[in-house]
C-alpha cells in the first residue's frame, strides 16, 4: 500500500499529509499499510499517521539525527510519546475540517485580493500566532488575502505553510455579518481551483470556529490530531 492509499482511508484525519503529498512537497520516509511518515519541504513539519503505535515510535526515533522543531501527529498515544521524548513546550489538539461538497455557494459581497508586503504589519498586529518571517513566507507564496467591504478593510485569510486554510480574522466591528463564511468559501474555491484539498484545523476548545465550519458545510474529523512545537 502506498502513501496515498493509506491516507485516503481516512481523508478527514489525514488531510494534512494528503495535501503535502498531492502538491509534491513531501519527503517520504515510510509508507505502507500501517502508516505514513513524511516531511513537508515547505513548512519543515514532520508528519506522522500510523495505526501501529510501536511502528510509529520506531519511525520517529529513526529520524532523530536532527532535533524535531515541528511535528504533526494523527494519534493520541504517539503524540504523548513524542511530547515526553522530545520535550516540546506546546501541543495543540485539533479536529480537521474538510470540504467534501463540490463548490461552496456563498454570495460574494467582499472585494478580496492578495495581501501586499506593505500590509503585513497591519496583519501581524491583528494575528499574533505567527511571526513576521512566516507571514512574509506565506505572502511570497501568494497564500495571504485581504478583504474589503465598500472600501473598508474587513479582515484577512490565508493558507498555512503546510496547506491548511487559516489565518482567518474579521475586525470586531464587522463581525456577525457572514464575512468569515464568505472569506473561507473564497479560500475553499481557490484551493479547489489549484487541484488541492480544502481543509482547516480547529483547536478543540474553539466553539465559534466549529460553528463556522458547520455553517459553511465543512466535515469534521472524528479523531483528534496534534501539533507539537
Amino acid at each position: 500500500m502506498n502513501a496515498e492509499e493509506y491516507l485516503s482511508r481516512n481523508t478527514r484525519l489525514n488531510a494534512g499529509l494528503l495535501q503535502v503529498l498531492r502538491r509534491g512537497t513531501a519527503e517520504i520516509f515510510h509508507q505502507g499499510g500501517s502508516g505514513v511518515f513524511l516531511k513537508d519541504r515547505i513548512s519543515g513539519a514532520y508528519m506522522l499517521s500510523a495505526s501501529d503505535t510501536t511502528l510509529g515510535r520506531r519511525w520517529l526515533r529513526e529520524q532523530e539525527t536532527a532535533p524535531y522543531t515541528l511535528l504533526h501527529i494523527c494519534d493520541h498515544d504517539l503524540a504523548e510519546y513524542a511530547m515526553r521524548r522530545y520535550h516540546f513546550p506546546t501541543i495543540l489538539e485539533c479536529l480537521q475540517a474538510v470540504w467534501e461538497n463540490g463548490r461552496p455557494d456563498v454570495p460574494q459581497r467582499l472585494t478580496i485580493r492578495e495581501a501586499s508586503r506593505a500590509e503585513l504589519p497591519m496583519i501581524a498586529n491583528h494575528y499574533t500566532k505567527l511571526d513576521m518571517a512566516e507571514l512574509e513566507q506565506i505572502q511570497r507564496l501568494h497564500n495571504l488575502f485581504v478583504a474589503f467591504f465598500e472600501g473598508s478593510f474587513v479582515g484577512f485569510i490565508g493558507c498555512h505553510l503546510e496547506g491548511s486554510i487559516g489565518l482567518l480574522k474579521i475586525l470586531p466591528e464587522y463581525r456577525g455579518q457572514g464575512f468569515a463564511t464568505e472569506l473561507e468559501a473564497f479560500m475553499v474555491r481557490r484551493t479547489l481551483d489549484l487541484g488541492l484539498l480544502p481543509f482547516g484545523q480547529v483547536e478543540t476548545w474553539n466553539k465559534s470556529s466549529f460553528a463556522l465550519q458547520r455553517k459553511l458545510g465543512m466535515q469534521l474529523s472524528d479523531e483528534t490530531l496534534y501539533w507539537l512545537f
